[in-house]
């Protein structure tokens, strides 16, 4: 339903007609009559530099303050995305509420411009329900409430001097702003991960402009960009480089001028369950269509830097246990044919960043020594969204050999489901490993057997007691990892070794035994003792509540090995 009445014309109305005559329906933009929530956009082009005329009405429904506004209108130029026109800027919203009526009129240049008129559902308060509108926002601390009958009065009209001003089509106008764009992720809706790609043939100036949702110290929506030659992440949206976007206070505006070197990069945006594009929660941002991410070339100069995508360039994972769910226990077996640098990302979950419920670890296949853990890193950072979310991204050379990535998870938060907001790079919760080296190999972990193993018993579930018999053709030392649970008052599933004649040469207790991951009862022992040459069993017992695949609190790191294992040590 249009608002504007033609036989009530503004003062500005009547002085167009004296000019100008009656103009065409090219002239003018009506947006109004919206519903709680809704936004609204036109857009139209300037051919002669000449003065708009803008009338209308806005609404404070329950505000002191001008950020509290329920119903406003504002232009923007299409090429600059800055505001040229406000209606914000013309009532003491501090001091007045209810409806205001507004005619102004602005001179502009050349160029397309876009009008928005947005009816905000509040203030950084969460909505539900039409009824929640009514009852919580359009209160206001004067008395002032707001009536559907209003909504039909709740308008802008925008129009201009014939041959001067036409109206246009608002995609039109925003599919040429993009066009001139190295790439663009915009519009972007609820629970979206999205990515594009682009190379440059030299070191070329861009220019990042983001809008998203945050809070004073943590980021939800974001974007970032890697090299995907590295997997290097070489920006990432920080609340430091940021300014509000307008509307709502957690919407953020990135604008800033970064080099990139010759190479391929993705650009990436993450937005979480609730306000963007699709629905905004709080009053939208001024640029409400650019929720997302865009790049610019920064001159034309930097622009002939730009070539097509390289998919070629990509560089594929060694390793990729990601998109992991709840109570998960995943591993990957990888053989080095020579001392490697790897790069390692890991996202996991932890109230403390020393103290993770899903993370990521790499341990020596021979040996099972830990040589990497994303729990207790000092790399460890926050993975943008809920405060819990962590990430680990560094680089670590490894010597030839076997190895085994693990990965667990426990029973919520996760790729799953998420019960708090998403991490920033969502896909790859779990972890990730890449290298340059050849020849890298990949094999199956729960088939992997060391040559050097002389016993073992492992994967010990509730009362058992099991033994194994093993002998030694020579004197040596012999490398012994056990896994158990215990206290400082004894250990509960445990391993010992006993010599032919039933002696106890070695045994397994709390204080030769460390934390082994998981709950602070997991322990562990991994070190070498030496043996005789001669004959041996091995022992291992546990008790009725906490052994492999039926832990009653979290399990240890390494929970494949839960028990013991004698290997011979070269």
């Amino acid at each position: 339903m249009k608002f504007y009445d033609k036989s009530a014309l503004s003062f500005w109305g009547i002085i167009l007609f004296l000019n100008i005559g009656i103009f065409a329906q090219s002239n003018m933009i009506e947006i109004g009559n919206l519903y709680p929530g809704e936004v609204e956009y036109s857009a139209f082009e300037i051919l002669e530099q000449s003065t708009i005329y803008i009338e209308g009405k806005a609404g404070n429904f329950g505000g002191s303050f001008k950020e509290h506004i329920a119903s406003y209108s504002w232009i923007i130029n299409s090429k600059t995305r800055e505001i040229v026109w406000d209606a914000r800027d013309y009532f003491d919203f501090e001091e007045r509420s209810g409806l205001f009526d507004f005619n102004e009129q602005e001179p502009l240049d050349v160029g397309f411009y876009e009008v928005y008129y947005a009816s905000a559902e509040g203030y950084n308060i969460e909505i539900n329900s039409f009824g929640d509108v009514i009852s919580r926002f359009f209160s206001g601390p004067k008395g002032s409430k707001f009536r559907s009958k209003y909504r039909s009065e709740l308008g802008v009209t925008v129009f201009g001097e014939e041959r001067k001003f036409r109206s246009v089509d608002p995609q039109f106008v925003l599919d040429n702003v993009i066009a001139d764009a190295i790439v663009s992720i915009n519009k972007v809706k609820d629970d979206e991960d999205l990515q594009a790609g682009f190379s440059l043939n030299d070191d070329t100036d861009i220019r990042i402009y983001s809008i998203g949702e945050g809070t004073e110290n943590n980021i939800i929506d974001l974007a970032w960009i890697t090299d995907v030659k590295t997997n290097e992440i070489v920006w990432r949206s920080s609340m430091r480089k940021s300014a509000h976007a307008g509307g709502g206070e957690k919407n953020y505006l990135i604008d800033q001028t970064i080099e990139l070197p010759q190479g391929s990069y993705l650009l990436h945006y993450s937005s979480d369950d609730s306000h963007s594009f699709e629905k905004w929660n709080v009053m939208p941002p001024n640029d409400p269509q650019f929720w997302g991410a865009t790049l610019w070339a920064a001159s034309e100069s930097d622009k002939r830097n730009v070539i097509p995508f390289k998919d070629e360039d990509i560089v594929k994972p060694i390793v990729e246990i990601t998109k992991v769910g709840d109570n998960a226990f995943l591993s990957q077996g990888f053989k080095l044919p020579t001392s490697s640098e790897i790069r390692i990302l890991s996202l996991g979950e932890g109230y403390d960043s020393d103290d993770l419920a899903d993370y990521g670890w790499i341990v020596d296949a021979d040996t099972k020594e830990t040589v990497w853990n994303m729990n207790n890193n000092r790399k460890i950072e926050h993975a943008g969204g809920s405060k819990k979310n962590w990430m680990v991204e560094e680089k670590i050379t490894l010597k030839k050999g076997n190895y085994i990535a693990y990965y667990i998870s426990d029973g919520s938060h996760s790729y799953e489901e998420w019960n708090a907001s998403n991490p920033f790079d969502r896909a790859r919760w779990g972890l990730t490993i890449w290298s340059d080296t050849k020849g890298i190999k990949l094999f199956d972990s729960d088939k992997y057997k060391n040559k050097n193993i002389i016993a073992e018993i492992v994967r010990v579930t509730d009362y058992k007691d099991l033994e194994k018999s093993f002998s030694m053709a020579n004197d040596g030392k012999v490398r012994v990892i056990a896994i158990g649970e215990g206290g400082r008052s004894g250990m509960d599933d445990y391993g010992w070794i006993e010599d032919r004649n039933g002696n106890t040469v070695w045994e397994m207790t709390y204080k030769k035994t460390k934390e082994a991951g998981g709950a602070s009862k997991n322990r562990l022992f991994n070190n070498t003792i030496y043996l005789d040459a001669g004959s041996y069993t091995l022992h291992y017992v546990t008790d009725g509540s906490h052994s492999y695949n039926s832990w009653n609190s979290s399990p240890p790191e390494n929970q494949e090995n839960y028990g013991i294992t004698l290997l011979l040590d070269k």
